[in-house]
């Protein structure tokens, strides 16, 4: 859209002269219409995205695996609760590390 319209005021004296508003105004109209539906698109999957990282598995899923996980280890004295408990700050660390590289 803005190579459209750089063009169009750039020879805005050659436009008038054939008389070429319309179009040209049709063709910044279907480059504003093609960068809206693919921000729109990239929009919708950011949101999906950020809404299962943060809330569905961030949230629940992950640190709820790591502790039935290791609390079964504890239990069977496979593993000192101390290094659950790293464990799960650990991974805590690592996904807002990964939600910040997105």
């Amino acid at each position: 859209a803005n190579d459209a319209s750089c063009e169009t005021l750039a020879n805005i004296r050659t436009v008038r002269s054939f008389a070429k508003e319309d179009f040209e105004r049709t063709r910044f109209q279907r480059a504003i219409d093609k960068w809206y539906d693919a921000s729109y698109r990239a929009a919708i999957v950011a949101g999906g995205y950020y809404t299962l990282m943060y809330s569905l598995i961030g949230a629940c899923a992950v640190p709820a695996t790591i502790l039935y996980y290791g609390g079964l280890l504890v239990a069977r004295g496979e593993m000192h609760a101390e290094k659950l408990v790293a464990t799960m700050l650990y991974s805590a660390i690592l996904q807002e590390y990964f939600g910040n590289l997105l």
